[in-house]
């Protein structure tokens, strides 16, 4: 059984970040993203005890899941709504240098809302 419930975020137009981002890389690289989102499926939390190189906290309570393959360094930007949901938000491949705030910036819409489109649906 999962110890992390994974979602993937969808934008009201039913978008899918995520989604499209790993439908942009190839077969073997996706697969390599994936099994880390795997890992956050059935480690959860427990990764951020793992070190920085495979689940980070940044501020704000935006998480990112790092993963490498060959000389890409992908990031998939998250959020925790409790301990035992995560939902992805958004990726990138890192390039140089911290991740740009826009990613940061973006995770957080995203996050907003996400809340708020499940708080009115709890109504």
């Amino acid at each position: 059984m999962p110890r992390c419930e994974i979602e993937y975020y969808e934008t009201s137009r039913g978008r899918c970040p995520v989604a499209k981002y790993l439908g942009n890389l190839d077969h073997k690289e996706r697969a390599t993203v994936q099994k880390k989102i795997d890992q956050l499926e059935e480690h959860g939390m427990d990764m951020l005890k793992w070190g920085h190189d495979h689940l980070g906290h940044h501020k704000d309570n935006i998480y990112v899941l790092r993963t490498h393959y060959r000389r890409n360094r992908h990031r998939v930007f998250l959020f925790f709504v409790h301990k035992g949901k995560a939902v992805l938000t958004n990726a990138t491949v890192k390039k140089t240098g911290p991740i740009a705030h826009s990613h940061i910036k973006k995770a957080k819409e995203y996050r907003q809302d996400y809340l708020s489109q499940h708080q009115e649906g709890a109504r």
